[in-house]
C-alpha cells in the first residue's frame, strides 16, 4: 500500500507543480494526506471482510451517482487508477486491487468486474 501512495503522491507532485504550486509546500502536507488515505483504505479494507455485500452496496451507489452526473469524470477517473479499455492496465492501482481482492478470476458481479466494465464499455458511450 505504501508503494501505490507513494506513486500517487509522485504523480499529484507532478500534476500540481506543473500548475505553478510550491513542491516544498505540497510535499510538507502530502504526508498527513498519505496517513489518512492509508487509515482510510484499512478501514474500509476491514469493513469489507465484515460486511462484504454492504461495501459493494455502497460501491454501486457511489459509481451510479457518479456515472449519473459526469460519465467523463468517471471514466477519467478509472483510467487514472488503471482501469483500462482493454483491462487493467499494468503497474496500475486496478491491477494491485485485483490481486489484493481475489484471485486472478473476477467474480461476475462484483465491484471489480463493474468498474472494469465501465472503463471498457464507457468509452462508446461518450
Amino acid at each position: 500500500m505504501n508503494t501505490v501512495l507513494d506513486r500517487f503522491e509522485e504523480c499529484f507532485l507532478q500534476v500540481v507543480g506543473k500548475l505553478g504550486v510550491s513542491e516544498e509546500l505540497l510535499e510538507s502536507l502530502t504526508g498527513s494526506l498519505k496517513t489518512g488515505l492509508k487509515h482510510m483504505v484499512v478501514t474500509i479494507g476491514d469493513v469489507n471482510e465484515q460486511h462484504p455485500k454492504l461495501v459493494q452496496a455502497l460501491l454501486c451507489i457511489v459509481i451510479s451517482m457518479l456515472s449519473a452526473n459526469d460519465l467523463g469524470l468517471l471514466l477519467t477517473t478509472l483510467h487514472t487508477v488503471g482501469f483500462g479499455p482493454s483491462g487493467p492496465m499494468k503497474g496500475g492501482i486496478a491491477t494491485w486491487l485485483q490481486g489484493w481482492s481475489s484471485d486472478p478470476t473476477v467474480p461476475d458481479g462484483g465491484w471489480f468486474a463493474m468498474l472494469q466494465h465501465l472503463a471498457m464499455m464507457g468509452r462508446a458511450q461518450l
